[in-house]
């Protein structure tokens, strides 16, 4: 392989190092010795010269010498810039999956971002054609051949994703999240002030992360059961509704429901699947406005138990497993009103 081969991929550069260069830029504090390597052969094996540098000779320059140029596309090691450069292909591409299956009924996503520069000269044809490749083209992000004159909503989502997983290793990117940015994402490109559209991007990913810090633990497995995790928020929620809701506590027993089985949905996802997105605006209006936000979410998930009270009672698994997930009758207003009515229930068993 050539030493100066270079990668591209979404603007990251990896150059593998070049042995003449980097062995004398990584001796050139020691005049002494890089007077010794003025002349070294280009096809010298690293390894040998490595070895040969001599032992009373400065340990920083050969740690420094060592370090430039033993990586290569197959070491593994965590310091390696070809284990990042590929780590980052890996983590680009899960997140171009969950991106491009994003709300695929809604053309949002696949239209141009309001922020492009020029938004008024882009063609209709060129809009639709490029929105069709990446709807339907797993590696149409990966090819540089594909990149249009414009950003779409879906590009905006990529980055911000990404770029959140980078800041945050120990959260990383978890399925799910793509669901949790596409409201915020909507909201701000919908607003018709140009303030905030112009700005959509760099504002998104602000209230996301905010959103993010206060919501992670349920995305992050070691923390499933501290006090923040899921399985104790589902615990909470089990326990609020053998108090609230005995019968269909009990019939859920009988019938061996679990509630993780549809609530955990409902809590990692915030009900973005539950609803079209101005019924999950209009959720979100009055969860975001709520400092616990997971006691307003059980709440929700308490009322809407109760709205189907009678459903869940007249069936057994099947049946109940397919009632309690279908939305198509309720209204989110009433969701809201019976939630802040439990409110007052919930305070007064001091649960």
């Amino acid at each position: 392989m050539n030493n100066n081969t270079k990668f591209n991929k979404e603007n990251i550069q990896i150059s593998n190092l070049d042995l003449d260069s980097n062995y004398s830029e990584s001796l050139n504090f020691n005049n002494n010795l890089n007077s010794k390597i003025t002349n070294i052969p280009s096809n010298v094996d690293s390894q040998q010269l490595f070895k040969s540098v001599p032992t009373n000779q400065s340990l920083k320059a050969k740690r420094v010498f060592k370090k430039n140029t033993m990586d290569h596309p197959l070491n593994n090691t965590k310091t390696s810039k070809w284990k990042n450069y590929f780590d980052d292909i890996e983590l680009f591409e899960e997140i171009d999956k969950d991106v491009r299956r994003t709300r695929t009924h809604m053309n949002f996503f696949f239209m141009p971002a309001k922020c492009n520069k020029h938004l008024n000269n882009i063609k209709n044809e060129e809009i639709s054609e490029h929105a069709e490749k990446k709807r339907n083209e797993p590696s149409y992000f990966q090819d540089s051949k594909n990149k249009a004159s414009f950003d779409t909503n879906a590009d905006l989502m990529g980055r911000i994703l990404f770029i959140y997983a980078k800041k945050y290793p120990d959260v990383r990117y978890i399925q799910g999240m793509n669901e949790i940015l596409a409201p915020l994402l909507y909201c701000f490109s919908n607003d018709h002030n140009p303030y905030f559209y112009l700005n959509v991007e760099a504002d998104t990913y602000n209230c996301f992360e905010n959103l993010m810090n206060e919501i992670k633990d349920i995305f992050i497995r070691k923390r499933d059961n501290t006090e923040t995790g899921i399985q104790t928020r589902l615990k909470n929620l089990n326990m609020i509704l053998r108090v609230i809701e005995r019968d269909i506590y009990n019939h859920f027993a009988n019938e061996k429901v679990e509630l993780q089985y549809f609530a955990f949905r409902w809590y990692t996802l915030f009900f973005t699947q539950e609803f079209e997105m101005p019924d999950v605006l209009r959720l979100w209006d009055s969860l975001l406005a709520e400092d616990e936000k997971f006691d307003f979410i059980n709440m929700i998930c308490i009322a809407i138990i109760k709205i189907k009270r009678q459903e869940i009672l007249q069936n057994d698994f099947a049946g109940i497993m397919l009632n309690i997930q279908n939305f198509e009758k309720i209204e989110v207003e009433n969701i809201i009103k019976y939630g802040l009515e439990l409110r007052a229930e919930i305070n007064k068993h001091q649960i």
